[in-house]
């Protein structure tokens, strides 16, 4: 298994063996993860952008696997300007090397009013370092947090964002004791423990672009792992974005360990659909916000724009698939469109023409207010696709009548 995460990480699960659940509590005790990959490793954790698509997995020649995925905040994908630092959009904050410290307590967290009783942690970052960090700290004695329905929910959270010379602070506190009539008696109000309008303004020199990634996954120094040795030698091997050809560039070898190209449309552009993989092609979406300035009543939404990107599975080259098809001569890595709603994965299509004996292969992408968007990856002769095989009478009558004594 093969996911991202929302750190710009993507994680290889060994799951070769049957799970041998531990007793109790649902869990397999034989099954370990390690990182294949990571973006920008070294470099300031501003460079990052989440992962938020399922992973594609395609099996190249050579027995070479790959993973295809872009990154981007989906999360936020309509949110321009890079992203709106505030409580609502921490992600921004940290991807325009913002500094950002929060803590959080919470009282009460057992089914008992006896107290104190509380547990702390929190999470930083400093504009500039490689990575945040986190600490958990819990009372005494014991917690003993019973996860009751009844159980109720008063914490404080703190949170500092410095960006450049502004720096901001807010202390928001969340209480619900469940009961009736009390903020509906199902959950806290939208403004308690998150205040509304907390958004710094700041616009960076510098942002990262998001980038889609073709990745090997398994080398002869990073083999496939079912020990918890394995998985720690695999993750010490993992890969980052210096070890992959910038298709934009330059065609990658096929057994290299693959290539990536940067969405430089704007730094506001994010992966908007996990790709499609067919015949040799990858195909995915990306979406760039347009922003909505201030409008009178009854005006009409600005569109945003969104882009189809193309790559040959292998090399990451513009053309991709077999002959017969738009991908194969295609000149642009890709097309844009003005769009309502971010695209969504395009569905697989085959097209059988009777008339001429040949099928074709491709995508089709179906989005509101506007027609279906197309691709076709190849054309092939019909004949290529069914195949028939002769066989003596005796066999013939055995398979219909299921008398094959002789």
């Amino acid at each position: 298994m093969v996911v991202g995460d929302t750190a710009g990480q993507v994680w290889t699960v060994g799951m070769g063996n049957p799970g041998t659940p531990s007793a109790g509590n649902g869990t397999y005790t034989n099954w370990y993860a390690a990182r294949a990959f990571i973006q920008f490793k070294t470099s300031p954790f501003w460079h990052r952008s989440p992962f938020f698509q399922r992973a594609v997995l395609g099996l190249l020649p050579g027995n070479v696997w790959r993973f295809y995925m872009g990154s981007g905040d989906r999360d936020q994908i309509k949110d321009p300007n890079g992203g709106t630092c505030g409580l609502a959009n921490l992600g921004a904050c940290l991807r325009k090397n913002c500094s950002v410290s929060v803590q959080s307590t919470r009282y009460r967290v057992s089914s008992s009013s006896s107290g104190p009783h509380y547990e702390s942690g929190g999470w930083s970052y400093s504009a500039g370092a490689t990575a945040p960090t986190q600490s958990l700290g819990f009372d005494s004695p014991a917690d003993s947090q019973s996860g009751s329905c009844s159980d109720v929910v008063d914490s404080q959270i703190d949170t500092t964002i410095s960006c450049g010379n502004t720096t901001a602070q807010y202390s928001a506190q969340g209480y619900c004791d469940w009961s009736p009539g009390v903020d509906g008696g199902v959950d806290c109000s939208v403004a308690t423990g998150r205040p509304q309008g907390t958004a710094v303004a700041y616009s960076p020199n510098t942002m990262e672009y998001s980038r889609f990634y073709s990745v090997r996954l398994f080398d002869t120094t990073r083999a496939q792992f079912n020990t918890a040795a394995g998985a720690t030698a695999y993750d010490a091997a993992l890969l980052t974005d210096t070890n992959l050809v910038d298709a934009s560039h330059v065609t990658a070898p096929s057994t290299g360990n693959g290539w990536y190209v940067a969405h430089a449309n704007s730094t506001d552009e994010r992966t908007a659909s996990a790709a499609f993989m067919n015949d040799g092609c990858v195909i995915w979406s990306t979406l760039k916000p347009n922003a909505v300035q201030t409008m009178a009543c009854n005006a009409t939404l600005p569109l945003d724009t969104a882009y189809t990107y193309q790559a040959d599975a292998t090399g990451g080259g513009i053309q991709c698939g077999s002959s017969g098809g738009n991908t194969s001569v295609a000149t642009a890595r890709f097309t844009t469109r003005n769009t309502y709603v971010a695209p969504q994965q395009p569905a697989l299509v085959l097209s059988i023409n009777a008339a001429t004996g040949q099928v074709a292969y491709g995508g089709v992408l179906i989005e509101p207010g506007s027609g279906p968007l197309s691709s076709t990856t190849g054309v092939t002769e019909m004949i290529g696709t069914v195949h028939w095989l002769d066989v003596p009478p005796a066999v013939h009558d055995c398979r219909h009548d299921g008398n094959c004594s002789n």
